[in-house]
């Protein structure tokens, strides 16, 4: 059972049983939350007082009816330092930039002479998450930080990936813990955004034109991935544009798009790649699928893939068979490449399977731009998706142009 006094510092904090209705810690004196259903599943929400949004956010069930006592306490910690006494705050600094790929993130930096003497830094992050019944809170806890100078000092620098184009304009609400001489202490909210940090850079007069291009765009692709997948379509990414911001936006029908797929084929495969596509949801990802010979042992395979970024630097990957995932046929599999950058997706991709260093497939070469060379150029394609590919390439190609110049 949770006993709430001697948990919080009371008067900075209230509580909430629904994800609605808030109610500070002073006024509940340590007493029950009464009026729950046994046997039912709560959302329980802590926030500072004052926020609007909440740090921390779970889910949690009452027990059964006969085992509830006097006031029907939650029969669940809600607690994120698992107990320990929040015992005082810290009134940090953070600072964000945006990692500008098919898979945005933020970048979390906080200065290590603020910290100074502390441990256990970790970083709890909630994302809003749309749905039908309302706006959920995706929890993170990030645990794992480097340290970097920026030029402004060392800062514990935190990455927070997988942002998907849709979340543009999703929120994250994020506090820093750390402990020092056993005693925890918690930071203010912060709240950012991807949005938030484009329209930053658009609205700098110092912003170079060609970065605000490369925003403009990006929003512009958020916006096209919100409609296509009926996202919070009420705050689109690029709602808040200028009208001189519009006018920057590339115009499509001056980008090339092409197809670079070519397959090289060997005598007698054991292997074969029966298909490729584009994942466009939470990641963007190239996505293989495969079969092969019963007399091939899956478990030596490795997917070898390799592609030369716009840089001009060889980049190569080796993928073992237990990264692989069930297809949805018989004796197939697939791989979902994701960790290709917005700016090299016009880079072709090869692709071969191997045992242990011996080539058993045909090599195959595909891109992000051949998908959308293909989609495009299908008749049975739909409007809503080529709007999106479209978008996709517009922003890819954007940020080939801003990041080769």
């Amino acid at each position: 059972m949770l006993a709430y006094e001697n948990v919080f510092d009371d008067c900075a904090y209230e509580l909430s049983i629904d994800g609605k209705n808030y109610v500070s810690m002073v006024s509940m004196n340590g007493a029950a939350f009464t009026g729950l259903s046994p046997s039912t599943e709560y959302t329980i929400s802590l926030r500072l007082a004052g926020e609007t949004k909440p740090f921390f956010s779970e889910k949690a069930s009452t027990a059964a009816v006969e085992a509830l006592e006097g006031g029907q306490y939650i029969d669940q910690e809600t607690d994120p330092n698992n107990g320990l006494e929040i015992s005082g705050h810290m009134d940090l600094t953070f600072s964000h930039n945006v990692s500008i790929s098919n898979n945005l993130g933020i970048m979390y930096y906080v200065s290590t002479a603020d910290l100074e003497g502390f441990e256990n830094v970790r970083l709890v992050l909630m994302k809003e998450k749309y749905t039908d019944n309302g706006t959920e809170y995706v929890t993170s806890v990030m645990k794992n930080y480097f340290i970097e100078d920026s030029g402004y000092g060392e800062e514990y620098a935190f990455e927070y990936k997988n942002i998907a184009a849709k979340e543009m304009n999703s929120n994250v609400y994020a506090v820093l813990f750390a402990e020092k001489d056993g005693k925890t202490y918690i930071s203010q909210t912060d709240e950012y955004s991807i949005s938030k940090y484009a329209y930053n850079k658009l609205n700098k007069s110092s912003t170079k034109k060609d970065l605000k291009v490369l925003l403009v765009d990006m929003l512009n692709y958020g916006a096209a991935a919100q409609t296509y997948f009926s996202y919070n379509t009420e705050a689109l990414a690029n709602g808040q544009l200028t009208s001189a911001q519009k006018a920057l936006a590339t115009d499509p029908s001056t980008i090339n798009i092409k197809s670079d797929a070519f397959e090289e084929t060997i005598s007698s495969p054991k292997a074969q790649f029966t298909g490729k596509n584009l994942l466009l949801g939470n990641n963007v990802s190239i996505v293989y699928y495969m079969t092969f010979d019963s007399s091939v042992d899956k478990n030596k395979v490795t997917l070898e893939l390799s592609y030369k970024n716009i840089l001009g630097e060889q980049i190569t990957k080796s993928v073992p068979f237990k990264k692989f995932i069930k297809g949805d046929h018989e004796n197939e599999y697939r791989y979902d490449l994701s960790d290709i950058k917005a700016k090299d997706s016009c880079c072709p991709v090869t692709a071969k399977l191997c045992v242990n260093g011996k080539q058993i497939s045909s090599t195959i070469t595909y891109s992000i731009q051949t998908y959308a060379y293909n989609k495009l150029n299908k008749s049975t394609t739909s409007e809503s998706l080529k709007t999106i590919i479209t978008a996709l390439m517009v922003y890819c190609k954007s940020a080939e142009n801003y990041f080769s110049a």
